[in-house]
């Protein structure tokens, strides 16, 4: 079977600098992680808000967790660890966050399920930096992690989300959505060039 390795040690991504009571901002959705394994929810808001996860197998995390604190105001914190995470070798986190094709637009995927998520519930227009914010992070995440190849697929698909959305503020990507721009694939080495987009 697949191999166990240590615990996993904190890092600042998990971090939590104490036990307290917060209310949800944009700028704590923005910094707190998007894994559920460290996390409870309160099973009455996911039922009553349709909070499901999408079809997806990897980075589906993202989704439930942003959808979840869309419809919460405060969160209690635990400073003290309580949840023992070991990493496998053949689990789907790992092979995830590996350059293994495929993987990485997943994250363009979630980006979709998360727009469709707050159109439908009529969020978007109030909650638009949640969703510029999820935008440039998992834009970043999945060109940084996909194979060369797939960064036209990944750009092309990331820019029609972008366009669905009405109401952008950010500069960077209503510039991305419509600016003017050039995508050169070089066929020899099946590459991109994105300069543009890592202005992002």
């Amino acid at each position: 079977g697949d191999s166990i390795s240590s615990p996993i040690k904190s890092s600042s991504y998990f971090f939590i600098e104490r036990t307290s009571t917060e209310y949800i901002t944009d700028n704590f959705i923005f910094s707190i992680s998007k894994t559920i394994w460290n996390k409870i929810f309160r099973r009455d808001i996911i039922f009553k808000n349709n909070i499901i996860f999408p079809p997806y197998k990897a980075f589906e995390d993202n989704s439930f967790v942003v959808k979840y604190l869309l419809h919460i105001k405060k969160a209690y914190m635990v400073k003290e660890k309580f949840y023992i995470y070991y990493m496998r070798s053949g689990s789907i986190m790992n092979i995830s966050n590996s350059h293994k094709e495929g993987n990485a637009i997943n994250m363009i995927y979630i980006l979709d399920d998360i727009f469709s998520y707050m159109s439908y519930n009529k969020l978007i227009k109030e909650r638009i930096s949640i969703f510029e914010h999820m935008a440039n992070s998992l834009y970043r995440d999945s060109i940084s992690s996909c194979v060369d190849y797939e960064q036209a697929e990944i750009t092309a698909k990331f820019i029609s989300i972008l366009r669905k959305c009405s109401c952008l503020q950010d500069k960077n990507l209503i510039n991305l959505a419509y600016g003017k721009y050039n995508i050169y694939i070089n066929p020899s080495c099946r590459n991109i060039d994105i300069k543009y987009f890592c202005s992002l």
